[in-house]
């Protein structure tokens, strides 16, 4: 990639002094390689979130992943890489959680209803 900017760095990684020109050159690669952008924010999704249990009573309880929250707590979540979450606010049937510049919304998981039993 960086093939077409070989002869303006020495062996040993160093600039070559060859002016202004080649230095401005050098930062235009560099910005269109991607190297000087900042990374785009990864957007959260309750995917990794699996809320089990409600209560609303006081204090309100969640348990998330296998483990009990109220609200006000810190969630670690893989989304993919590890991420805080704050607890927000835990209501009937889903807890709202926050990195700090996004909102999720995690619904409580409901057990499936067997079908009816048939009468022979």
């Amino acid at each position: 990639m960086f093939s077409s900017i070989s002869p303006l760095v020495s062996s040993s990684g160093r600039v070559a002094r060859t002016g202004f020109a080649t230095v401005a050159l050098l930062a235009i690669l560099l910005s269109a390689s991607g190297c000087n952008r900042p990374q785009a924010a990864s957007k959260l999704s309750a995917a990794g979130l699996r809320v089990t249990a409600i209560s609303l009573g006081n204090p309100r309880m969640a348990i998330i992943n296998g483990q009990q929250f109220t609200e006000g707590d810190t969630v670690t979540v893989r989304n993919p890489l590890p991420t805080k979450m704050n607890v927000v606010r835990i209501a009937d049937g889903e807890v709202d959680l926050s990195d700090g510049s996004q909102t999720v919304t995690a619904r409580l998981e409901t057990m499936p209803t067997p079908p009816p039993k048939r009468k022979a």
